[in-house]
């Protein structure tokens, strides 16, 4: 299944998807996550673990690319001193 990824939300630069296999060396250890990552300015999003290592996975691809695509609607907030004030 193909997920559409949306532009990077800093420089509006293509995203594309990142999965990686990690191999902790001396411990046997290996796990795979994934990420998306914007191929303009580098910005990354949260990095989800795929497979169970120190704990169970954190999600799925799906979840990766969720994160990525999430958007905070920017006329829903004001700022204040107290921070973001939800109107």
């Amino acid at each position: 299944m193909s997920r559409i990824l949306k532009h990077c939300p800093f420089c509006a630069g293509k995203a594309r998807l990142i999965d990686n296999a990690y191999n902790v060396v001396g411990w046997n250890v290996s796990y795979y996550s994934a990420y998306v990552q914007c191929t303009s300015c580098g910005a990354k999003g949260r990095e989800i673990k795929l497979t169970e290592c120190y704990g169970p996975p954190d999600g799925t691809v799906d979840d990766a690319i969720d994160a990525w695509n999430m958007r905070i609607d920017c006329c829903s907030f004001k700022v204040s001193a107290a921070g973001l004030v939800d109107i």
